[in-house]
């Protein structure tokens, strides 16, 4: 039977901010489940989070959003959705960016050059894609972990440049931070003062390894424009909220700058339902 001190001491390990607000910047369906929506919300539970960015990248994420989509937008659950687009999207994301506009429900465009196969000579045709869109869209996602064989399709970096450049007013969010690149991450992108990033995945994934101190130097340098994220459901809500608390408590990041990495920097870059 563990006594008062010990129980406290348990719970702050467990939950090491109980009493601060938290936004997840970045989970997904987890399409394997019987019930993906109702396991993102149990997820999201765990840590009393009710605001979320919810990112559609496959072709069955879509069409389950579409079908569940009355149940998204009654939920008690704030969110902004990011839809992937690329060089053959269509009526599918057409589709449900007219349903999330008929509700109000935020969305911003993700872009994934690992899964959709993107090489440097397709940006000028997907810079063009995305400006034939309807700009009712919020910001831009582009997936920044890298990782696999297939080095042509590792163009993350060069994506977000070239989007920065050309939405100058819109804000490029870098997910996962470059992953094993993250100090590539802080010297070439640190001029390029409209791209964000979140630390879904990579707080996890790499957390353990020697790049841990690359990890905590980004985040002294970057603390009002890092998100916390979780890659839900790579890693649950729970697990990245330690692992980021983890990295914040070796940044010597202040109680008033840890709020602004687990909710007030994406409240200020996200917009919510």
């Amino acid at each position: 039977m563990l006594n008062r001190f010990e129980k406290n001491f348990l719970d702050k390990i467990m939950n090491p901010h109980p009493d601060k607000k938290t936004i997840d910047a970045h989970v997904h369906l987890n399409m394997k489940d019987i019930n993906p929506f109702n396991a993102l919300k149990a997820n999201l539970a765990s840590c009393k989070i009710e605001e979320a960015v919810l990112i559609l990248n496959s072709q069955k994420e879509k069409e389950y959003f579409l079908d569940h989509f009355q149940e998204v937008a009654e939920g008690r659950h704030h969110w902004h959705i990011g839809v992937l687009i690329d060089l053959n999207s269509g009526a599918l994301e057409t589709d449900i960016m007219n349903r999330l506009l008929s509700r109000s429900i935020p969305f911003s465009i993700k872009v994934h050059p690992r899964f959709s196969g993107l090489c440097i000579s397709d940006v000028p045709s997907l810079i063009k894609k995305i400006d034939e869109m309807p700009r009712s869209w919020e910001n831009i996602i582009v997936d920044g972990f890298y990782y696999g064989s297939h080095l042509e399709h590792q163009i993350a970096m060069e994506l977000a440049i070239a989007f920065s450049r050309h939405y100058e007013d819109k804000r490029i969010i870098y997910a996962h931070a470059g992953g094993i690149h993250i100090l590539k991450t802080l010297v070439h992108l640190r001029d390029r003062g409209n791209i964000c990033y979140d630390y879904s995945l990579s707080c996890n994934y790499l957390l353990d390894s020697s790049l841990k101190t690359d990890f905590v130097l980004f985040l002294k340098h970057n603390k009002q424009k890092v998100m916390f994220g979780s890659d839900y459901p790579d890693f649950s809500s729970e697990n990245a909220v330690r692992a980021t608390q983890t990295l914040c408590e070796a940044a010597m990041l202040s109680p008033d700058e840890q709020a602004d990495v687990f909710y007030h920097n994406a409240k200020r870059l996200y917009s919510f339902s």
